[in-house]
């Protein structure tokens, strides 16, 4: 039988956070202590014709020994959807079993697709609700613990960068206006809550970086794992783990000029990464905020651009 430690790189001497688990469904209930026979009876379903799917913290990599099991039933017939908790005696874990409908995983689908936008309709994209990304995430992460005949969990097309997108989108939208707002509170000599701000603006810019890198897990309580996985695999190009750690830590040590000069840059690569592919190379703590790039209906944001510069050029 494989193991989980067979499965899953460990990129910090602790294992935390570790990799998307990537075994069988044999290696997963062994790693969380249970037999597969043990958990599917927890379910209500067909075996001919239902999907049972493990997801969660557990096949995240970001679980521990208390951490939940996640189970998704997803049933031939259309019913609405229903969630229930149970506790599983042998693992000592909870499990969390959500009911939903092969249809409603096809409407899903069709509300994720992370169609491409000009930064100019960003706006007015039609925004997917939190519950959708969530659960969008889960099962593209998914474990199938069962085989329907006839049927393969295979041909729901889940895509990691439309879903990347879609987080991305939202994430960049609502962190410039906050990034605004911050500058302006800065400038009028409101440091309290210029430093407040710019933290939300802050996470906004890196959840979208972190999604368009891979990291889709939409929860603001794994933002720290998510961007420790992204520097200790390598694609943290912009070092944004080292800063998140000075902003978020214990003891932050991040002054509010770098906080507000660093957002801005964030923000401005994401975008970059989303619109064009690649990034624009800048960096966060020489660069002055004027290198972020305003377009489309954010020209106005000229105006703070403007600001920025007097920023960097007074603290830089």
């Amino acid at each position: 039988m494989t193991t989980h430690a067979a499965c899953v790189a460990e990129p910090t001497q602790t294992g935390f956070p570790g990799q998307v688990f990537s075994g069988d469904r044999y290696a997963l209930t062994d790693f969380v202590g249970i037999d597969l026979a043990d958990l599917l009876e927890l379910c209500t379903y067909n075996p001919l014709d239902d999907f049972v799917i493990a997801s969660g913290s557990v096949v995240e990599g970001f679980g521990n020994r208390s951490s939940d099991i996640d189970l998704f039933v997803v049933r031939e017939l259309a019913a609405p959807s229903v969630e229930c908790f149970l506790y599983e005696p042998k693992s000592k874990r909870h499990v969390d079993i959500t009911y939903v409908s092969k249809e409603e995983i096809c409407q899903l689908l069709q509300r994720i697709r992370g169609v491409q936008a000009v930064p100019s309709d960003w706006v007015s994209l039609q925004r997917a609700a939190f519950p959708d990304i969530d659960i969008y995430h889960r099962l593209l992460i998914g474990v199938s613990l069962t085989d329907p005949l006839g049927d393969d969990w295979r041909k729901y097309k889940f895509c990691r960068r439309s879903v990347g997108r879609e987080i991305a989108y939202q994430s960049i939208v609502a962190g410039r206006a906050r990034w605004i707002d911050a500058v302006g509170a800065f400038l009028d000599g409101q440091r309290e809550h210029a430093a407040y701000v710019a933290r939300v603006a802050f996470e906004h810019s890196v959840d979208a970086y972190a999604a368009l890198n891979g990291e889709t897990n939409p929860s603001p309580k794994w933002r720290w794992a998510r961007l420790q996985r992204l520097a200790a695999s390598g694609r943290d190009q912009l070092q944004i783990f080292q800063f998140f750690r000075e902003a978020a830590g214990l003891t932050p040590r991040l002054s509010l000029e770098d906080l507000l000069r660093y957002a801005g840059t964030v923000l401005s690569e994401a975008q970059a990464l989303l619109t064009r592919g690649h990034l624009h190379g800048l960096d966060p703590l020489t660069d002055p905020c004027a290198r972020y790039e305003p377009v489309g209906e954010f020209d106005y944001i000229l105006r703070m651009v403007e600001n920025g510069e007097v920023i960097a050029q007074r603290y830089g």
